[in-house]
């Protein structure tokens, strides 16, 4: 592969993982321990339009400079969700296999 495919799946995959570590972190820090909201609801849309933005503005910034391959890029950032549906499929298939014994 190219060095600017590889680049984009590299690229792609820390910055949907920074991405959801964030998200991660705003969730956490506006529910308290009991569950109820701590933080005002129009603080937690405003940081999620504001991280939205900004990873936008990477991915629009490494793409427009041709330092990425646009389709390594995409794949990058498909890894979490590859890896999410990989685990809902192996924890499904698990489960459906002890019904059957």
């Amino acid at each position: 592969m190219s060095a600017t495919f590889t680049l984009g799946v590299i690229l792609g995959g820390l910055i949907i993982i920074a991405n959801f570590s964030v998200l991660h972190h705003s969730i956490r820090s506006v529910f308290s321990d009991q569950g109820a909201m701590r933080g005002k609801k129009i603080s937690v849309i405003a940081k999620f339009y504001f991280r939205l933005a900004i990873m936008g503005l990477i991915i629009y910034i490494l793409i427009t400079n041709g330092w990425v391959n646009p389709l390594g890029l995409t794949v990058g950032l498909s890894i979490v969700i590859f890896s999410i549906l990989n685990s809902g499929i192996r924890t499904a298939w698990k489960t459906s296999s002890r019904e059957a014994i």
